[in-house]
C-alpha cells in the first residue's frame, strides 16, 4: 500500500490536487488561500510545493495530498487512494490482498452506486421505455451531449430490476439497502409487491446521478416518468421527485448538484448561479452557463455556503417569481449575506417560463447573457416589499419593517447595513435611531461568520497543532534554527527550562543522534517548523533573524530565573513560618544566588 502512496505522490503535485478544490494564490515560494476548514478573512492556509504538505496557521490542518483530500470530502483512506490513483493514472488491483485489507463501507457504496449509474444509462439508451424517455427529454430542449456528460438514465417500472442485478454482481440485500437504491419489505409482505427481502426505492423515473466534488457518484434524484405526475403500476401515489436518503456518502446538505463540473467555471467567473432543479443545471450548462449548480430544492446550508466560499464570494439566486416574497429565509438568503457573500438576483419575467431550464428550450444559448445580469439582491428584495405597501399607515410600516429587518439585520457589512437602514428610515418616514434600535432587538442569525469559526486558542496555549507542544517562544526558537542551524552553536539547550520536544527537535536538526534512527512523526514535525518558518520569517534578513534569535534565548532564560525567583519567595516565606533555620538558610543563599544571575543577564 505504501508503494502506491509513493507512486501517486511521484505523478501528482499536491498544488494541483488542493487547487482543485480552492484558488491558491502564489506566495514566494509557498501558495495561500482562505482555509477551506474553518472562516476566515485573512488568508492562513499555506501550500508548500517542494515538500509536498499543507498547513493552516488558522486552525492547525495540515498534512499531505491524502489528508487534504480525507478531510474536505469526509472521505476515509481507501477511497482517497482510489480517487487519486485514479487521477494518477496508477492501477491498484482488486484482487491483491492490500486492497482488499483496505476496503471499507464506503468504497462497496461508491461501487454500488456507480453500477447503477450504468445501469440507468443503458435502460435508458436500449430500453423501450428508455426510447420514450429519451424523446421527452428531447422535447424539453435537452441535447444528447447534455445527457450524456450528466450522466442522466431511466429506472425501469418493476420493483426489483436493478436490486436483482446488484445482487447478481456480488452485492447483498443489506449492502444494497445501505446506498439507499434498496428499501427492505415489511415483515408481513407489505411493501413493494409481496414476499421478503428488498425493493427498488427508484422505479419508472429520469435519474439525476449526484456526484461529490471529484465526480464520484453517491446518490440520485428520481424524477416521475409520468409527465401528469400519475401513479406506477403498483397503484401508490407518489412524488414527482425523490432523492436518495442519508447515507454514509450522500449528505443532501453537503451536496450541490453539478459542482464538481462547475466548480472551475465558478472560479474562473467568480461567481457561482444557484438554480432551483437538476434540470435547470443541466440546461444551464448546454447554454454556456457553466456555473450553475442546484441544491435539489432544498435551501442554501451552511455547509453549502462553506463549499462555495472555497470559489467565490459571488452569488447569485434564481427561483421562482412566486417564491420571492419568502426567498430570503427560505433559500438560505440571510446565510449568504451574513457569510458576506454578494448575493445576487435573476428574475425571469416571463410569464411563460418558469425556470431556467425553461428559458434554455426557448430561447438557447441567450441565457448565458441574461443570466449575467442580476441585481443586487437588497436592492431586489426592498423593492419587492415595498412596493405596494401602505407605510403611511402604523400596520404597513410594521409589516415592512418585520419583513426587511431580520434579512438587513444578517447582513455582515456594517456600511451596507447602515445604507440600508437609511432607506427603511426613509420609505417608512421614521428616525433612523428608531430602526436602529428595533434592528438590535432582533436576534443574531442563527448562522454568522463568528459563530462559524472553529474554536482554537492561540494566546497562552502551548499546544501547536501537528507541531507539538511548545511554548510560544520555544516554537519561534525551534522555527529559526530550521532556517539557520548555525544559530544554535554556543547555545546550552541542557537546562531544565528547555521542553523534551524541542531539544528532541534540536537534536534532529543539529544532526546529533542521526537522522536515520528519528521517527516520521519528528521527520513530519520537521517539515511543518519548516513550512511555517519560511512564510513567517521570510521578510527577516540574516542579521535580523540573528537579533531575533539572541533576544528569543534572553527571554526564556530571563522567564526562568524569574519564575525560580517567584517560586522561592514563596517557599522562604512559608519556611518562615515553619522557624526551620537550616532550611531557610539554604533557600535564601539559592536566592542570592539566582538574583546574582539575573542582574548578570540584565
Amino acid at each position: 500500500m505504501e508503494d502506491n502512496v509513493s507512486k501517486i505522490k511521484d505523478r501528482l503535485d499536491i498544488v494541483d490536487v488542493i487547487g482543485g478544490y480552492v484558488k491558491l494564490n502564489k506566495s514566494g515560494i509557498n501558495y495561500k488561500a482562505q482555509c477551506p476548514f474553518h472562516n476566515e478573512k485573512t488568508p492562513s492556509f499555506f501550500v508548500n510545493p517542494e515538500r509536498q504538505i499543507f498547513h493552516c496557521f488558522g486552525c492547525s490542518k495540515g498534512g499531505d495530498m491524502f489528508t487534504f483530500v480525507q478531510e474536505i470530502e469526509g472521505l476515509e483512506f481507501p477511497e482517497v487512494l482510489k480517487m487519486l490513483a485514479t487521477k494518477a493514472g496508477v492501477e491498484l488491483k482488486q484482487s491483491t490482498p492490500e486492497y482488499k485489507e483496505f476496503q471499507s463501507e464506503k468504497t462497496i457504496l461508491f461501487e454500488i452506486s456507480e453500477l447503477a449509474t450504468k445501469f440507468f444509462e443503458k435502460q435508458l439508451w436500449h430500453s423501450n421505455t428508455g426510447k420514450n424517455v429519451l424523446k421527452y427529454l428531447h422535447e424539453r430542449g435537452t441535447t444528447d451531449e447534455s445527457i450524456k456528460n450528466f450522466r442522466l438514465g431511466f429506472a425501469p417500472d418493476d420493483w426489483s430490476s436493478f436490486s436483482n442485478f446488484a445482487k447478481t454482481r456480488g452485492y447483498s440485500e443489506e449492502e444494497i439497502s445501505k446506498s439507499g437504491m434498496g428499501i427492505k419489505r415489511n415483515v408481513d409482505g407489505q411493501g413493494g409487491g409481496s414476499g421478503s427481502g428488498i425493493y427498488d426505492r427508484f422505479r419508472n423515473r429520469i435519474m439525476f446521478p449526484v456526484t461529490n466534488l471529484s465526480g464520484q457518484v453517491v446518490g440520485f434524484s428520481g424524477r416521475i416518468f409520468d409527465v401528469g405526475g400519475g401513479p406506477t403500476s403498483g397503484g401508490e401515489a407518489v412524488a414527482k421527485y425523490i432523492n436518495t436518503p442519508q447515507t454514509p456518502i450522500y449528505d443532501k446538505s453537503r451536496l450541490l448538484y453539478g459542482l464538481d463540473k462547475a466548480r472551475m467555471e465558478i472560479r474562473s467567473k467568480d461567481k457561482c448561479l444557484a438554480v432551483e432543479g437538476n434540470m435547470d443545471v443541466v440546461m444551464s450548462h448546454q447554454a454556456g452557463v457553466g456555473n450553475a449548480v442546484a441544491t435539489s430544492g432544498t435551501a442554501l446550508t451552511a455547509s453549502h455556503l462553506k463549499i462555495i466560499k472555497r470559489y467565490t464570494d459571488n452569488l447569485d439566486l434564481c427561483f421562482d417569481e412566486d417564491a420571492a416574497g419568502e426567498i430570503a429565509t427560505q433559500r438560505g438568503v440571510d446565510l449568504a449575506l451574513a457569510q458576506n457573500f454578494n448575493v445576487g438576483v435573476i428574475s425571469i419575467d416571463d410569464p411563460k417560463l418558469k425556470d431556467p431550464s425553461d428559458y434554455v428550450k426557448a430561447y438557447g444559448s441567450k441565457w448565458e447573457e441574461y443570466s449575467s445580469k442580476s441585481k443586487p439582491f437588497m436592492e431586489y428584495f426592498f423593492k419587492k416589499v415595498t412596493t405596494g405597501a401602505d407605510t403611511a399607515t402604523a400596520l404597513g410600516k410594521k409589516m415592512v419593517t418585520q419583513k426587511l429587518l431580520p434579512i438587513i439585520k444578517s447582513i455582515s457589512s456594517k456600511v451596507e447595513q447602515a445604507h440600508w437602514v437609511a432607506e427603511l428610515a426613509l420609505k417608512v418616514k421614521t428616525k433612523e435611531d428608531l430602526i436602529y434600535n428595533e434592528l438590535n432587538n432582533i436576534a443574531e442569525p442563527v448562522f454568522s461568520e463568528t459563530s462559524a469559526n472553529y474554536e482554537y486558542d492561540d494566546e497562552g496555549s502551548e499546544e501547536t497543532g501537528d507541531i507539538g507542544k511548545f511554548k510560544h517562544y520555544e516554537q519561534s526558537i525551534a522555527e529559526l534554527v530550521c532556517l539557520s542551524p548555525e544559530l544554535i552553536r554556543g547555545v546550552d539547550f541542557k537546562h531544565d527550562f528547555w521542553s523534551n520536544e524541542l531539544i528532541e527537535l534540536l537534536d534532529y536538526l543539529n544532526n546529533k543522534s542521526g537522522k536515520e534512527n528519528t521517527n516520521e512523526n519528528t521527520k513530519k514535525k520537521v517539515d511543518l517548523l519548516h513550512f511555517r518558518a519560511e512564510e513567517i520569517w521570510k521578510d527577516f534578513s540574516d542579521e535580523s533573524k540573528k537579533e531575533e534569535f539572541a533576544k528569543l534565548i534572553y527571554q526564556a532564560k530571563l522567564r526562568n530565573i524569574q519564575k525560580k525567583l517567584g517560586d522561592l519567595s514563596f517557599e522562604i516565606r512559608e519556611t518562615e513560618k515553619t522557624g526551620n533555620k537550616e532550611q531557610l538558610t539554604s533557600l535564601v543563599a539559592k536566592f542570592t544566588e539566582l538574583s546574582g544571575e539575573l542582574a548578570k543577564l540584565k
